[in-house]
């Protein structure tokens, strides 16, 4: 009742215009053009915001903004609000109450309504709940890349950068934090007020707040101090988490401050540990949010888990210089604040493990990402033209993720750290709480350096795809040579400058070449030692990009290797074996290839292997044939075998973290009724293999995959999961994914029916989880009917979702798939929807493999 009047009045407040303004040419979001322009005359932005937050979600959230600025003369200002007018109660320009101005989600102030200098707007509006990601009992603001102009009007482009002043009142028994320091809090009654500091200036994307039910504390080693904000219950776990947290956020603070040669550039440091965040992490300056999951491991994590935290915490911390104090100028360069990101990251991870191979884990943390989409039809430049900030999100991708950071490692080969460090130092003081472009740090580095890095910038940045790599004996009386040819796939001669290597082998052992292949043809004289080669294997340092086929020697009918029928499994070097297989595989996925016999294969390497990294992979690409490129029949063939082979592992490997990335796997692929009676065994704690001690989260998976795969009594495990439960975040995401692993198709399809509505679909990392199931190959017989209403959702998804959701949505709708039925079902969407370019592009990177198992599985069946 509270709400509803609250709305009569406000249809009696909001101005109504009796005489219209022209109408302006405003497009919705935020164009460059309107960006463009504002960024040329408005100065000195600052707002003062008061939000006042009810205990009831279903009521709105009120604000109050006083927006003040400089300008040099008056013209008509554009304001960015996508609530519209009737979201307005007060609107008071420079002490005047005006009337409200709107067109396609925008606010415009007359020119005669402004004056040269400072000018200061007063506005009390009803906040847009889109990016407020409210739950029962806390919310959090996540307003990248353009949704800011969601809760509050605003100038909602990255380089007009300001100055905020927050203020809040929320239930009593709540806590908060935002980007600075509390300078007041006080308790009325059941309310408190929180007054925060004045932020450093910084675009409106990183403003941020969480407030809600959390346990607040400061963490402290004696000279750093950090709050936490987190839901996490009290157990044995809780403080050690804690502990690692404030080590790993401190090593990366004093290693930035050390590489970069600038104190940490904001008043304090905070993070919120959120569950079912919608990204890894988000890197507002003050209050960085963390899916709470990833870094609130449990005693079972393995050793990838641990090092994939501190990763995301190097990572983000790392954003506080790379994307908070010099920012892009526009969401074109989103990738510059992401590779830095990255690429600071892998060195602050490669610091904390010494004991790592830090070349192989890069190898593993980027080249599988970046194949994955750069193979496809729908690859994408590292840099891409972007005209308005509402398909911003469409920006973000594995190539700005995984292979921009493979580009700056070959950058750093090509000019030498110690360049590159000062060229980035040099960035980073002249732009300072700032913005700047691409290139900007071209020219600072072609400075620094000395050198033209026009054409390795042309090709790595600003091309799409990767090469493919031949290498070719010439023999004459006159040339005994290699030649090394670098194919363009598209046929149009382009190459990509890079630094790769070689490896010749006799029967002393292994020597290798570095190569730079900075054109088509690279030629290598041929010594005795390698005329005499029994393996040459190109690319065996991993370090090369592209497709590399020599030295694999694949013929598809036989699986074999030519040179000596080398099995890769026997190369003693982790790194050279770790390059081998993620060559072999992006090879196959190129060419086409015999499941059946590559299954076999990976089920020999896996039993030999003992890096875990190795395995993990190995691992992925089991399951990947497994689900994606056998058809029912085929899985049910191998099902017995890869039980086998996975619990036969299990017992022979003594380390316990690699014991559990093997279980997890059990757990996901095996699936026969023996399998299905002896995970009902674990999830009774009886019968476990040594080693392992299940964690709640693996209870819940055990719980989950006995449903899907057994009978539909056995749905009930998931009820008894919940009994044993008393962590209510966990609770409701059990509750939320149960129906999509219902075997009543009914119950199925009505979920589904339900994922339609956005309101549905707010919990997005529970979203993306329940289509793993429902989706899910067993499954896939049935769930074919829902790809094209999937696809369907595809414009809204793009409007209502973060920035990762339509891809996600995408992959675990497609993902498994390899019918004919599946693949005419998206080429008929594809040639009949009105897609934009960018939606087009994530729906072909998809889809990728299921045109692939589809073409592969026929070829395949009718050998």
């Amino acid at each position: 009742m509270r709400s509803i009047l609250f709305w009569l009045w406000l249809g009696a407040m909001v101005g109504v215009s009796c005489s219209e303004r022209p109408k302006r040419t405003l497009v919705p979001g935020v164009s460059k053009e309107l960006a463009d322009d504002r960024a040329k005359w408005i100065k000195s932005i600052h707002y003062d915001l008061h939000f006042t937050i009810p205990k009831d979600q279903n009521e709105v959230v009120l604000g109050q903004a006083t927006l003040s600025f400089k300008i040099k003369t008056p013209k008509d200002l554009i304001l960015d609000f996508t609530e519209g007018k009737q979201h307005i109660t007060k609107w008071i320009v420079n002490g005047e109450t005006e009337e409200v101005y709107e067109e396609n989600e925008h606010l415009f102030i007359p020119s005669d309504q402004l004056k040269s200098g400072y000018n200061e707007i007063e506005i009390d509006f009803v906040a847009g709940a889109e990016a407020l990601n409210r739950t029962e009992d806390y919310m959090y603001t996540l307003f990248v890349p353009n949704k800011a102009s969601s809760a509050f009007p605003c100038f909602d482009q990255p380089n007009l950068k300001s100055t905020f002043s927050l203020s809040l009142d929320y239930p009593s028994g709540w806590s908060s934090m935002a980007n600075a320091k509390v300078k007041e809090e006080t308790v009325h009654g059941d309310q408190v007020k929180v007054v925060f500091e004045k932020t450093e200036a910084i675009s409106t994307y990183l403003f941020a707040f969480v407030v809600g039910d959390f346990d607040k504390q400061v963490l402290s080693n004696g000279t750093f101090s950090m709050e936490v904000m987190h839901r996490e219950p009290i157990d044995s776990m809780l403080e050690t988490n804690l502990d690692e947290i404030l080590r790993l956020h401190v090593q990366s603070l004093a290693w930035l401050e050390s590489y970069t040669g600038i104190a940490y550039p904001f008043q304090k440091f905070g993070v919120s540990l959120i569950p079912g965040f919608q990204f890894g992490g988000m890197e507002h300056p003050g209050v960085i949010d963390y899916k709470a999951s990833l870094l609130m491991l449990e005693s079972s994590a393995t050793a990838e888990a641990e090092r994939r935290r501190a990763a995301l915490i190097a990572h983000e911390t790392a954003h506080m210089w790379f994307g908070n104090y010099v920012t892009m100028t526009w969401f074109d360069d989103v990738w510059m604040k992401e590779v830095f990101a990255s690429f600071m990251a892998d060195k602050i991870v490669a610091q904390l493990y010494p004991e790592v191979n830090d070349d192989l884990v890069f190898l593993y943390d980027h080249y599988p990402s970046a194949y994955a989409v750069d193979r496809t039809a729908g690859t994408v430049p590292i840099r891409q033209p972007l005209a308005n900030l509402n398909q911003a999100a469409n920006m973000y991708s594995n190539i700005i993720y995984d292979k921009a950071p493979i580009m700056m490692r070959q950058l750093e080969q090509r000019v030498g750290e110690r360049v590159l460090q000062s060229a980035l130092t040099d960035y980073l003081d002249s732009f300072s709480y700032s913005n700047a472009d691409w290139e900007d740090l071209m020219t600072i580095l072609q400075r620094v350096s000395g050198e033209d890095l026009s054409a390795f910038n042309q090709a790595w940045v600003y091309q799409t795809g990767m090469p493919f790599f031949e290498l070719k004996e010439v023999r004459s009386e006159a040339v005994n040579e290699f030649d090394i040819i670098q194919h363009d796939p598209k046929g149009e001669g382009r190459v990509w400058p890079q630094y790769s290597d070689i490896m010749f082998s006799d029967e002393v052992g292994f020597v290798k070449e570095n190569l730079t292949l900075d054109k088509i043809h690279t030629v290598l004289p041929i010594n005795a030692t390698v005329e005499d080669s029994r393996m040459i294997l190109l690319n065996a340092g991993g370090q090369g990009y592209g497709v590399f086929t020599h030295g694999l020697g694949y013929i598809k009918g036989e699986f074999l290797f030519n040179r000596a029928r080398v099995d890769l499994s026997r190369y003693e070097d982790d790194l050279t074996r770790g390059a081998a297989y993620i060559n072999l595989h992006e090879y196959l996925l190129q060419e086409g290839f015999h499941p059946q016999l590559y299954f076999y294969f990976l089920q020999n390497y896996l039993r030999e292997e003992k890096n875990e990294m190795i395995i993990a992979y190995l691992l992925s690409n089991l399951e990947q044939v497994y689900d994606q490129f056998f058809n029912g029949s085929m899985r049910a063939d191998n099902v017995a075998q890869i039980e086998s082979t996975l619990l036969a592992k299990l017992d022979a490997v003594e380390d316990v973290q690699v014991k559990t990335s093997l279980f997890n796997a059990y757990i996901r692929m095996a699936s026969s009724p023996e399998a299905v009676d002896r995970m009902k065994q674990f999830w009774e704690s009886e019968g476990l293999p040594d080693g392992i001690m299940l964690s709640s989260r693996q209870f819940e998976s055990l719980a989950l995959n006995i449903a899907l795969k057994g009978t539909a009594e056995d749905e009930s495990y998931i009820d008894w999961q919940i009994d044993r439960m008393d962590n209510e975040d966990r609770i409701k995401r059990l509750q939320f994914i149960q129906p999509a692993v219902s075997h009543d198709s009914a119950v199925r399809m009505s979920f589904f029916e339900g994922l339609k509505k956005p309101a549905n679909r707010k919990n997005e990392p529970w979203v993306i989880s329940a289509l793993y199931y429902l989706h899910h190959p067993i499954r896939n017989e049935a769930s074919v009917a829902m790809i094209a209403p999937s696809l369907q959702l595809l414009a809204e998804l793009q409007q209502t979702g973060d920035i990762f959701f339509t891809k996600r949505w995408l992959d675990q709708t497609l993902y498994g798939y390899n019918s004919a039925t599946a693949v005419q079902t998206v080429r008929d969407f594809i040639e009949t929807a009105p897609l934009d370019v960018h939606t087009r592009n994530k729906l072909l990177q998809s889809s990728d493999l299921l045109f692939r198992s589809e073409k592969n599985l026929s070829e395949y069946l009718g050998e």
